[in-house]
C-alpha cells in the first residue's frame, strides 16, 4: 500500500508529550509524511466553554484527534478516530510492511494482554503528564 501518496494525515493534540507521544513516534519512525496540529491548553478551554468540541470535530470529546483523508478516489472520503489506542491500532495496520503479522492476525489472548500492556503504559503517561500540570497550575495560583 502505497501511504504516503493516496492518505493525508493529520494528527490534532495539545504541544505537550502525552498520550500523543506514540503516536507521533510511529508516524516519524514510518517516514510517512503527516500534519500536526497544536492546539494550546487555554484555546481548548475556550473551544470547549463555546461548543467547538463537538463529536463531528473530536469524535471522543478529547485529542489526540487523527483525520485520515483518502486521495486515491475522486470523492477524497474523511474520516476521524479519537483515543491513542485506536490510533495506534489503525496506524499500524495501514503502515505495515506487506507480509507484515499484525495484531489483529495474532490469538485473542495475545491481543488483549498486549492491549492491557498499551493501555497501562498510556494511562501512566497520562496520570504524570496531569500530576505534572497541577504542580505547575499550583505554583503559578500560589
Amino acid at each position: 500500500m502505497s501511504t504516503s501518496t493516496s492518505y493525508h494525515i493529520h494528527i490534532t493534540y495539545f504541544p505537550i508529550r502525552a498520550r500523543c507521544e506514540p503516536v507521533l513516534l510511529l508516524l516519524a519512525d514510518s517516514g510517512i509524511q503527516f500534519e500536526y496540529e497544536e492546539i494550546p491548553l487555554v484555546k481548548w478551554g475556550r473551544m470547549k466553554k463555546t461548543g467547538k468540541v463537538t463529536p463531528a470535530m473530536f469524535p471522543s470529546g478529547g485529542v489526540p484527534v487523527l483525520r485520515v483523508t483518502d486521495k486515491s478516489s475522486e470523492k477524497r472520503s474523511e474520516f476521524l478516530l479519537g483515543e491513542t489506542s485506536a490510533i495506534l491500532s489503525y496506524l499500524e495496520e495501514i503502515l505495515a510492511p506487506p507480509g507484515a503479522m499484525l495484531n489483529k492476525d495474532l490469538p485473542l489472548q495475545t491481543r488483549v494482554r498486549t492491549q492491557m500492556i498499551k493501555e497501562g503504559s498510556l494511562f501512566f503517561t497520562n496520570r504524570v503528564w496531569q500530576l505534572s500540570v497541577e504542580k505547575v497550575l499550583k505554583s503559578h495560583c500560589d
